[in-house]
């Protein structure tokens, strides 16, 4: 029975002699080996020693009247204590010391209330220095405080060691309380200096532990130790750290750090630093390490708990630590970080963070970082980071979000630094929500020699990525991100990027990028192949704003390949100079860009600067490489308001003139509908200045194409450049191109431009100034123009539309084939043209049209030569009916001399008036002919060379003229001419030089020829040539009547001639008719209509 009165108090501080490693000691001692026991009521040391080396010392009272247990143990006693009788304090204060270290043995125990430890008090434990065998074992220091137990001031310790040079296992620190604190420098230590083990920590607290000003708990291997540190095991309701305290596990010799397990009922806190100068801190901290010159693996840190904090400076670390001007680096594993949380896990503020390091010099593997939290905020500087800077690779990153994860101002980051040999490690999250702001990060790089690792983000619901954040000097800026890079000097290959959400924004300069990183003034550019980018987002996928953009880039100077993007979405809307880029500007290729779409996709708009909302895949001028190949497939797409998709070869640097390269290819497969709409809008590809290669294709297959208001789809030779424009393919139900806009491929250099085909199922339709070009654009290309071919059901071209083939430069023009089902129909003032322009060399192509019904009214089409070569031959097959008619009036505002009330309509195949080769022969098939008011199907030479032939066969050829003013004739003409429109008053560009050249023949075979009201077939010279011949075969009849009853000045005859003007210096051709009737019918003009 103990008296809750009797209090026990020991305050010796006398001599006692030495212990067993020869140490002087003081205060109450009993022999090595036995047991001091100091029972009572409140128990109180003040400045006194208690020792028992080897053996055993209990401290405890009760201050309720009750019993306590003896039992013993050999000469070794030890107390039990009643459960539900209130236990007495123990103070131990004023460097009050309880020592028990020996040849083995040793043990501590306290039973209290409350226990205090003060101004460098302590509880000692373990093996004496020098003492022990490899069989030797410490005692273990227990404390059981039901209330509470305070540690406080520099020095004071509850501490079991090895000590140097002693052999053996330390013993075990167990601490069961209601709360404990730490503070001021106190310590909870488990230590090996010699050859052992370091005991394990274990303690419980029913409500809080809290550290505070530099309280520290650790368990450690000395730097000349060989064992392992012992495991720290915390269950509480609540942890607090603060102002430099640490929880911490290290070796600093041969053997493992330990294991740090925190169990939390509620918060784990870790918060702030103490200042040790303005160039140092001392960091509150979670520690597991290998320092420098350790060999061995680090521990784990385990946490769970209600919540997780770390601000101000708190910190979580696992690594193996970097080499000193003494010590090599630590060789090991580094520890993981496991932390499972049911509700937030917050990092906060600049130097707050979760790391694990494989630092400078080291060889082995850095730790893990796995988080599971209902929710995890990091702001304003915090980091979770991986990182491997010695031999070896990082540690993994793996988070686990049930509702969101938000970055501001903050990384989560896994690298390879400087002067590493490894891999990064990947970075794993899953969460419900993603949200990264304000130059908020998710990256993996390599800067060393080693792969950057790869991002893998799973979000239930959304991922953002918005804004950029401006440093105080306003001279630096830090985009929102999501990265995976080779730097500059590095070698290695950059990870991939997989990002899976229900919805994704890229707003506001935020970017995602994989690459390899050019040159810099110190570093030579990356080496290595650049990531992927696989996007996956179940709804919509949006990227908006200046500088927001997912690229794929291979820098200047790096060697390599530029990486891939992939992106399947519902729905893609790029605006407001957002792009997707995949480039080259070192030695390697251009990645390719893969975007496929359940629903639309949308690039619409530009942003202040004028750059476009698009897609582009570009080989830079100091690259050496080809351009990637860039896939949409969606079930609409549309490129709005400069919205563009780029394939470009850059021009070619002045180091880098002839260099060979091939542009990317861009498909297209659109479900719906494709439009093209606004200017600077559309698909272009091109091939620069001093490039020698192949220009991109475009292949696009549309449900419809719609291309309005200035759109383009464009593939073009560059001036300087040498080889081959793109090609353009387009498959689709429906083509409609308006108001201006164009499909075009062109040659500016030297080389051929690419072929354009399209097959549009139902019709085409071209209006308001649009057209579709291939063409030698410039007066310095070199090359021929590519074919144009066309299938389709209905072709209708308006509105000074046109389709053209031709050449500025030298080379040919390029052949025209249309195939429409039903019609082609071209209207008011529109063109369909292969030709070879004035100051041009080269021949013009051929153009063939077959359809079941040709209508052109007041519109003229054919193939011409106004420079040097031969015009293309022109060939017409209409099932159906073949209807010419109109003329083309002078635009309002045109004020040359050409043309000075317009140009005939029809058919022409032709050497114009500076041209100089050979006209190209016409020829229609169909089952009716009409020709009309100013039209004509003519084959002649206005300049230097043989006019062509024409060929017609039509079941019934009707030729007339109505009573609308038409200031040219009307029928079927070959010749040679000085002008065919001279009664309608136009100039003689030849200045009074006639044209040289032979008329070519005429055949026309029919069942019936009508020609009346002052239409003609004629064959004529009026320049230095022959006419050619005129042969006409009728089976049925030929009908040759009337005047022409328009407002003219001179009327027209209807009639069949060939002749020689009295200008020309050759003959007429003769003129054959074969019919069972021929009628002609005179006019006396003296009795024509009066015209008002």
């Amino acid at each position: 029975q103990i008296s809750q009165n009797a209090a026990i108090q020991n305050n010796s501080i006398a001599p006692a002699g030495k212990d067993p490693a020869g140490v002087d000691v003081l205060g109450l001692r009993v022999p090595d080996g036995k047991s001091l026991l100091l029972v009572g009521g409140n128990v109180s040391m003040d400045g006194g020693w208690a020792i028992a080396n080897g053996g055993h010392i209990e401290l405890g009272g009760l201050t309720e009247p009750g019993s306590i247990g003896i039992q013993t143990n050999g000469d070794n006693f030890s107390l039990s204590f009643p459960e539900g009788v209130q236990r007495g304090d123990v103070l131990l204060n004023n460097r009050a010391i309880v020592r028990v270290p020996g040849n083995g043995g040793g043990s501590i125990t306290v039973n209290a209330r409350n226990l205090n430890i003060l101004n460098g008090s302590e509880l000692f434990g373990g093996i004496g220095e020098g003492l022990g065998n490899a069989s030797t074992q410490a005692g273990d220091i227990t404390v059981d405080a039901i209330g509470q137990i305070n540690l406080a001031g520099t020095d004071s310790l509850i501490f079991n060691s090895v000590q140097s040079q002693a052999i053996g296992n330390a013993g075990n620190i167990s601490i069961k309380t209601g709360s404990l604190e730490v503070t001021g420098g106190a310590q909870i230590n488990s230590f090996t200096s010699g050859r052992g083990n370091a005991g394990n920590i274990t303690i419980q607290a029913k409500d809080t532990i809290s550290f505070d000003g530099v309280g520290i708990l650790s368990s450690g291997v000395g730097s000349n130790a060989v064992g392992n540190a012992g495991k720290i095991d915390m269950t509480t309701g609540s942890l607090s750290l603060r102002n430099g305290s640490q929880i911490a596990t290290s070796t600093r010799g041969k053997g493992n750090a330990a294991d740090i397990k925190i169990q939390a009922r509620d918060a784990v806190t870790l918060d702030g630093f103490l200042p040790f100068n303005e160039k140092s801190s001392l960091f509150t901290a979670l520690i597991s390490s290998v320092e420098a010159g350790a060999v061995g693996n680090g521990g784990n840190i385990d946490i769970s708990g209600s919540s997780l904090s770390l601000t101000n400076g708190g910190k979580i670390l696992v690594g193996i630590d970097k080499k000193t001007d003494v010590l090599s680096g630590g060789q090991g594993i580094a520890g993981n970080v496991n932390i499972n949380v049911r509700e937030a896990l917050t990092i906060s503020g600049s130097n707050s963070e979760i790391s694990g390091a494989l630092d400078n010099g080291t060889i082995g593997r850095g730790g893990d970082i796995k988080i599971h939290a209902g929710n995890i905020f990091i702001r304003d500087g915090g980091t979770i980071t991986t990182f491997t800077d010695g031999n070896g690779n990082a540690g993994d990153i793996f988070i686990t979000s049930r509702n969101g994860i938000s970055l501001d101002k903050s990384i989560i980051t896994n690298l390879v630094l400087d002067e590493a040999i490894g891999n990064a490690g990947k970075i794993d999250i899953i969460t419900g929500s993603l949200l990264l702001t304000n130059g908020g990060q998710v990256s993996s790089s390599t800067r060393g020699q080693g792969n950057a690792g790869d991002i893998t983000i799973q979000a239930k619901d959304t991922v953002t990525v918005d804004g950029f954040q401006l440093f105080d000097n306003k001279n630096s800026i830090a985009y929102t991100s999501i990265l995976s890079d080779v730097d500059a000097g590095a070698v290695g290959n950059g990870g991939d990027i997989d990002i899976t959400a229900g919805s994704f924004f890229l707003t506001n300069g935020a970017q995602l990028g994989v690459g390899v990183d050019g040159k810099t003034n110190i570093l030579r550019g990356g080496q290595g192949i650049g990531g992927k980018v696989n996007i996956n987002v179940r709804d919509t996928f949006t990227i908006s704003g200046t500088n927001s953009k997912i690229v794929g880039s291979l820098g200047a100077g790096a060697i390599g390949r530029s990486g891939d993007i992939n992106i399947q979405a519902g729905n893609l809307f790029l605006k407001d100079g957002a792009q997707i880029n995949s480039f080259s500007r070192g030695q390697g290729n251009a990645g390719n860009i893969n975007i496929t779409a359940k629903d639309a996709v949308t690039f619409d708009g530009t942003d202040s600067n004028g750059n476009e909302s698009g897609l582009f895949s570009v080989v830079g001028e100091d690259a050496i490489g080809n351009g990637g190949t860039v896939s949409i497939t969606s079930g609409s797409l549309s490129l709005n308001n400069g919205g563009t998709l780029g394939i470009y070869v850059s021009n070619a640097s002045d180091a880098l003139q002839g260099k060979k390269a091939t542009g990317g290819t861009a498909n297209i497969n659109v479900r719906d509908a494709f439009t093209i709409s606004g200017e600077e809008s559309g698909i272009f590809a091109s091939l620069g200045s001093g490039v020698v290669g192949t220009g991109g294709d475009v292949n696009i297959k549309a449900g419809n194409l719609f291309i309005q208001d200035s759109g383009e789809i464009s593939s073009f030779l560059a001036s300087g450049a040498e080889g081959r424009g793109g090609n353009v393919n387009i498959q689709t139900g429906n083509l409609l191109i308006k108001n201006g806009s164009i499909i075009n491929s062109s040659t500016y250099g030297t080389g051929n431009s690419g072929n354009i085909s399209i097959t549009a199922l139902n019709a085409i339709s071209l209006d308001s100034a649009s057209y579709i070009f291939n063409s030698a654009e410039s007066s310095d290309a070199v090359g021929n123009a590519g074919n144009i071919d066309i299938t389709t059901g209905s072709l209708n071209i308006a509105n000074r539309s046109g389709i053209s083939a031709s050449t500025l430069g030298q080379g040919n023009g390029g052949n025209i084939t249309i195939e429409a089902r039903d019609l082609v129909e071209i209207l008011g003032d529109s063109r369909l043209a292969s030709n070879v322009l004035e100051d041009a060399t080269g021949n013009s192509g051929d153009i063939t049209i077959k359809t079941g019904r040709l209508i052109v009214r007041n519109s003229q089409i054919g193939p011409s030569t106004f420079g040097e070569g031969n015009a293309g031959n022109f060939k017409i097959i209409a099932t159906d009916s073949v209807e010419l008619s109109g003329q083309i009036y002078k635009r309002e505002g045109d004020n040359s001399s050409e043309g000075s009330v317009g140009f005939p309509g029809g058919l022409f195949a032709q050497i114009d008036a500076f041209g100089k080769g050979r006209g190209g022969n016409l020829s229609v098939e169909t089952r009716r002919l009409s020709v009309s008011d100013g039209s004509k199907i003519q084959a002649a030479t206005f300049g230097d060379g043989d006019a062509g032939n024409v060929f017609i066969r039509a079941d019934e050829i009707d030729l007339f003229e109505t009573e609308q003013q038409n200031f040219f004739s009307t029928g079927v003409f070959a010749g040679v001419q000085t002008d065919g429109r001279t009664e309608a008053g136009i100039i003689d560009f030849r200045n009074g030089r006639p044209p040289q050249g032979n008329g070519g023949n005429l055949t026309i075979q029919t069942g019936k020829l009508s020609l009346r009201d002052g239409a003609e077939i004629f064959a004529e010279t009026t320049g230095i040539g022959n006419a050619g011949k005129i042969s006409i075969l009728a089976s049925e009849s030929i009908n040759v009547s009337g005047i022409s009853t328009g407002a003219l000045e001179r009327q027209r005859t209807s009639k069949i001639t060939a002749s020689a003007s009295e200008r020309s210096t050759g003959n007429a051709g003769s003129l054959t008719i074969q019919t069972p009737l021929l009628n002609v019918a005179m006019v006396d003009l003296s009795v024509a209509p009066v015209r008002e």
